[in-house]
């Protein structure tokens, strides 16, 4: 059976993983999806980086700033660069890049923490 389609989705961690994915299909020449569904996902890892709505985390329950701090470090491995890289922070990607991504839908709420 031949698969046709190949649409990637996910939530929050998982968006970024999308999204990452069909980067790195983009850049090494594999087949990247027909499609992408991400609701709320993280478009930089870069701790040092701020945005408007970081500021919903300060006294966020779920989401605080430690314990942001706390995933952010286990997800960046040693010597990586988020600030550079656009598999890290999807925010980064050239506009080369962007022009290459498959059509996407984006969900996001004025609420979210996390969003921009």
């Amino acid at each position: 059976m031949e698969i046709k389609h190949v649409i990637l989705a996910g939530d929050s961690a998982g968006g970024h993983l999308a999204l990452s994915v069909t980067y790195l299909s983009i850049l090494r020449g594999f087949r990247k999806p027909d499609a992408l569904l991400v609701h709320y996902p993280v478009w930089s890892v870069d701790i040092n980086r701020f945005f408007p709505s970081s500021m919903f985390s300060v006294d966020e329950d779920l989401l605080s700033q430690p314990f942001l701090k706390l995933a952010l470090a286990c997800f960046i491995r040693r010597g990586g660069n988020p600030d550079k890289s656009p598999i890290c922070s999807p925010v980064l990607a050239p506009d080369a890049l962007l022009r290459l991504l498959p059509p996407m839908r984006i969900f996001a709420c004025e609420i979210d923490s996390l969003r921009d």
